[in-house]
């Protein structure tokens, strides 16, 4: 029996079966033929087939291990689609960070004429976003010389030189004293150290705009010579700093440290080596030549920039650094003012309103009557409602923050305030508290945090 490649085709046309006497024909006269596609399709018949099921006890979990291999090209749309449509991803362009400007300086009392409006110039000219000031000369917080040194948007710590039993009266300068200035948006906390007998310290911990870094002011006063007391106290308070990942220390040692070969510069060198820690300063900073204010930092700190002028409001330079130390770049603020709308009370209110003049004896004059009007409602809300200075920040939103998450925001804030100070009559349910027997229903009606958690649900 001869068959023909067309007779052949014919029969599968139709769809009939072949018996197994024609397909071994087909076969031996090589007329058959399998795709690639087809032997794809098989291989993944053949291993999704492969299942098997561990047997576990009754409280194990049961493991099932296959040969199933995933598809690369298993997309639930054709390739056509694939190139018509575009990613929803977007490159948001972050803002870039700022050096950290900081700024040292020994004052030798902040008291003289000018001197204060003199600093805070020299802080917000330069931008500086931490200062330390040395030899202050101030007796304690409240110091008016001290404040006037802090510009709009600053606050600062200080450690006053403490006054013997018998100065505690007195009107006289109280030399020494150590401060730290920085802007009002850094959150500080103060870091408790012991005291020491050679030297002033003060050591703040400033975190916020991307900075989180230790800074310690120290002072040492020059009328003694350091000695290995000095040196002693000086290494167990490095050591306290140890566990922090960014140090800075500046302020005044009153060492010669221009003089490279002298046992104190060597001993005060091998103490910052020891503690990972360089000094960025290299000019002279006193009037006399010598380098006695310091800024170290860690090794691993770039400096962008080092500047050191002339001595011109005090005996020492007013040096300013810029570190790299990921300082994000500031933003200002604006202040609003507006009535503390959440504490209001509208019973209060109407008890207070019905307890007025207005409402017991108004005036018979329609103009002493608007006068009246005016006056009691005016009065009522400063005492229910009164004014308040907020705080908003002028940075600009990111790129994806559009008009519908500002609605999406602000309809989940006006959500989550009726939730937490009105009493809800009907109070909204989470869809599976629905389910709950009536007896449970009931209880978690009564309990607040369950309506929080179901309005953030819906939220």
């Amino acid at each position: 029996m001869m068959w023909s490649r067309d007779a052949i085709l014919s029969l599968r046309l139709v769809g009939c079966k072949l018996n197994f006497e024609v397909r071994q024909t087909v076969k031996r006269l090589r007329c058959l033929r399998r795709g690639c596609r087809a032997g794809r399709r098989v291989q993944q018949r053949t291993a999704c087939r492969t299942v098997i099921e561990t047997a576990t006890a009754a409280w194990g979990i049961p493991v099932i291990s296959t040969n199933r291999h995933l598809l690369t090209n298993s997309s639930p749309f054709p390739a056509s689609f694939r190139d018509r449509t575009s990613s929803v991803l977007r490159t948001i362009n972050r803002q870039q960070s700022s050096p950290l400007k900081l700024g040292v300086f020994n004052a030798r009392s902040v008291s003289t004429c000018g001197k204060s409006q003199a600093i805070a110039s020299w802080v917000t000219d330069l931008n500086l976003s931490v200062v330390g000031l040395v030899e202050t000369w101030h007796d304690g917080p409240d110091t008016p010389s001290l404040i006037a040194c802090a510009p709009v948007g600053y606050v600062y710590m200080e450690r006053a030189r403490p006054r013997p039993s018998e100065q505690a009266c007195s009107t006289s300068s109280n030399h020494g004293g150590v401060c730290l200035l920085y802007r009002d948006r850094l959150h500080a906390r103060l870091v408790n150290t012991a005291q020491y007998s050679t030297f002033e310290h003060i050591a703040v911990f400033l975190h916020g705009s991307a900075l989180k870094s230790l800074f310690v002011v120290i002072y040492r006063p020059g009328s003694s010579t350091a000695s290995t007391i000095f040196f002693d106290e000086l290494a167990d308070l490095l050591n306290l700093t140890t566990s922090y990942s960014s140090v800075v220390v500046m302020g005044d040692v009153n060492l010669h440290l221009d003089m490279q070969t002298a046992s104190s510069t060597s001993s005060f060198s091998s103490l910052l080596a020891a503690n990972n820690l360089v000094q960025v300063v290299q000019s002279p900073t006193h009037t006399a030549g010598h380098l006695l204010d310091i800024v170290a930092v860690g090794s691993g700190t770039a400096v962008t920039s080092v500047n050191v002028p002339p001595p011109f409001l005090s005996d020492h330079s007013m040096i300013d650094v810029a570190l790299d130390l990921c300082c994000a770049n500031h933003h200002g603020f604006r202040s609003t003012i507006c009535r503390s709308w959440r504490s209001f009370s509208y019973d209060d209110f109407e008890r207070d309103l019905l307890q007025s003049d207005l409402i017991r004896s108004p005036p018979n004059d329609v103009h002493e009557l608007v006068i009246a009007y005016d006056v009691t409602l005016s009065s009522l809300l400063d005492v229910h409602a009164p004014y308040r200075v907020i705080r908003r920040s002028t940075r600009p939103f990111q790129v994806w923050y559009d008009s519908d998450c500002r609605i999406a925001r602000a309809s989940s804030s006006t959500l989550s305030y009726n939730c937490l100070t009105r009493h809800l009559e009907e109070p909204v349910l989470h869809p599976a508290t629905s389910l709950l027997p009536e007896s449970d229903r009931l209880l978690e009606e009564n309990d607040c945090r369950v309506r929080w958690r179901c309005t953030a649900a819906l939220v």
